[in-house]
């Protein structure tokens, strides 16, 4: 029953002052929910990937980060980017999660609440071609989205695979439901309902490469996401990080995420820019 209650909140404004009262109880609890176990995963790897070295058998790799920025006095506001990347890669197959999870407020109103899950399964990894299947995962308080699923295959093709430098090109063919908050789109040609799917070309770039002696890291990862029947659902992402090392494991970090969607609700923009510091942790 309370799944069926949460499935009702999240795909349909709710009808009636007690539905609505209940359905906004259950998105703050949420969001409070996904915050809390989003800092215990953090906490979680950090504590047992701790204990993996380089030498082990098997090859795991994590990667956690904590950014943000907060003001108060005149103006009131906090923002808190926590990320966790976690990996394992072998001579046949490979499986790695890349998480992001974005909270903010203004005075006393949520602007962030915000969850992107990438999730990856490979098939000989090592390959300089290599297939694989992908599940993103997702929750947009800003743009108004309540859930949006993609799953699909793709292949990548690494152009660069050197102890300093990595450079990876993949194309993914995508499947893809987004549930809107509402109707009232800018484009009034979707109007018809608050669920879009979409078939979706994906165009990625990957690169990591440590410079002047490892003393500077630079991580990026964009994407293009073209509609396959409709030209004008159009997205593209964009993560940019340097890092500077302060110990073996910890790292100054400094961040920029741009991500642009073509088809939005009234009163929301289709761009958002986030530049984030903080300090990350990981092992790779």
């Amino acid at each position: 029953m309370t799944s069926q209650i949460i499935a009702y909140c999240f795909q349909q404004e709710p009808a009636g002052r007690s539905n609505t009262d209940l359905c906004e109880s259950l998105r703050v609890s949420a969001g409070k929910t996904s915050l809390t176990l989003f800092i215990l995963l953090l906490f979680f790897q950090a504590k047992s990937f701790a204990q993996l070295t380089e030498t082990d058998t098997l090859k795991f790799g994590y990667r956690t980060s904590l950014n943000g920025s907060w003001l108060t006095g005149n103006v009131d506001r906090l923002l808190l980017v926590a990320t966790a990347d976690v990996s394992h890669v072998s001579e046949t197959f490979g499986v790695r999660s890349t998480n992001n999870y974005q909270f903010g407020t203004f005075g006393k109103f949520r602007t962030e609440n915000d969850f992107v899950s990438k999730n990856f399964i490979y098939l000989i990894p090592k390959k300089r071609v290599y297939p694989y299947l992908m599940a993103w995962l997702e929750t947009n308080l800003r743009r108004q989205i309540n859930f949006r699923y993609q799953v699909g295959p793709g292949v990548t093709f690494t152009a660069l695979r050197k102890h300093n430098h990595q450079l990876k090109f993949s194309a993914t063919l995508l499947f893809e439901t987004t549930y809107f908050k509402s109707n009232q789109f800018v484009d009034d040609t979707y109007n018809d309902s608050k669920a879009i799917e979409a078939v979706r070309t994906t165009f990625r770039i990957f690169g990591k490469h440590q410079m002047l002696k490892n003393r500077l890291r630079l991580r990026y990862e964009l994407w293009a996401q073209p509609s396959v029947l409709d030209d004008k659902n159009f997205r593209a992402h964009a993560d940019v990080f340097v890092e500077t090392p302060i110990s073996k494991k910890l790292s100054f970090r400094t961040g920029l995420n741009y991500s642009y969607e073509n088809i939005v609700l009234m009163n929301v923009k289709q761009q958002d820019i986030f530049w984030t510091f903080g300090l990350s942790f990981a092992n790779n």
